[in-house]
């Protein structure tokens, strides 16, 4: 995971972080750049599921998210025509 700083788009640094709940984290961030010394707070949670766990804990409740559909190229070819 890649942050830049707001006000000097360099580079932010994790410093340290602590769990809040299964799914949320509070990170604090550090800019890289010594002259800019910007040092914020962020939260990381997960929302929702791409692709659900093989072990399961029944105890944890994440949302599956919607799949986004990939729109037809015209320019695919059609490997398995069923016009014949």
């Amino acid at each position: 995971m890649k942050l830049v700083c707001p006000h000097c788009a360099r580079r932010l640094k994790i410093r340290t972080s602590r769990i809040m709940t299964r799914q949320t984290s509070q990170l604090y961030f550090q800019c890289e750049n010594v002259e800019c010394a910007f040092t914020c707070m962020a939260l990381l949670s997960i929302v929702h599921t791409l692709a659900p766990s093989q072990s399961p804990d029944p105890t944890v409740f994440i949302p599956a998210g919607k799949a986004k559909l990939q729109e037809t190229d015209v320019r695919q070819m059609d490997l398995l025509d069923s016009s014949e």
